[in-house]
């Protein structure tokens, strides 16, 4: 479940980003990464693709907790505009979850209106989406759509219990969570996590 991240190439077209390549960087972590990185120049300068495309954009893994970025994303997507910053999560449902996103530019005034999709958050993340969401927006995106209805077949003769077993018991606690906390009862922590797991191998 490590985080991470890597640089695409490709070129605008009007108002569409074309990406045509991309590649890994040699950063990665546990909680976060961060595009700040001497590696980011020296791939720049090594990749052969760097002389015919333009870097347009970075990615970056969230596994388990969503397409959305972070305080830190945010802070490193505002200096790369106007590049489009791409949130992958693979593990989360048992299908990889994609998101093109870019941050408002500084100085605008957003409106006050909800999210415009809604979406499950882990409990341990709230807090960090609830200050950042407001400062990007999602754009626009078709990609590996084709790629996964190859693989069709397979999802409809697999069991959608067991391919999304670590989703719905994370779901299930972090419910459990928000709502023991509502009531202002003490949470059970670990306990609850073992129990919810342990019962849904059972299962």
């Amino acid at each position: 479940n490590l985080e991470l991240m890597g640089l695409m190439l490709g070129n605008v077209d009007g108002e569409t980003i074309i990406i045509t390549d991309s590649f890994a960087l040699p950063v990665g972590g546990t909680k976060t990464v961060n595009v700040q990185d001497a590696a980011l120049e020296l791939k720049l300068l090594c990749h052969p693709g760097t002389c015919s495309y333009n870097a347009t954009g970075w990615y970056h893994s969230h596994p388990l907790y969503g397409c959305w970025l972070s305080g830190i994303d945010v802070s490193t997507q505002m200096l790369q505009e106007p590049f489009v910053a791409v949130v992958i999560d693979p593990t989360r449902t048992g299908k990889v979850n994609l998101g093109a996103i870019t941050t408002y530019s500084k100085g605008y005034k957003l409106r006050d209106e909800g999210p415009s999709v809604y979406q499950t958050i882990l409990f341990t993340k709230i807090e960090n989406f609830a200050i950042n969401c407001k400062q990007y927006f999602a754009l626009d995106h078709k990609w590996l759509e084709l790629l996964w209805n190859k693989y069709w077949v397979n999802m409809l003769s697999s069991s959608c219990l067991f391919t999304n077993i670590n989703y719905t018991t994370g779901q299930a606690f972090g419910s459990s969570e928000k709502l023991e906390l509502g009531l202002g009862l003490e949470t059970h922590g670990q306990k609850s996590v073992a129990k919810l797991a342990k019962a849904t191998q059972e299962f």
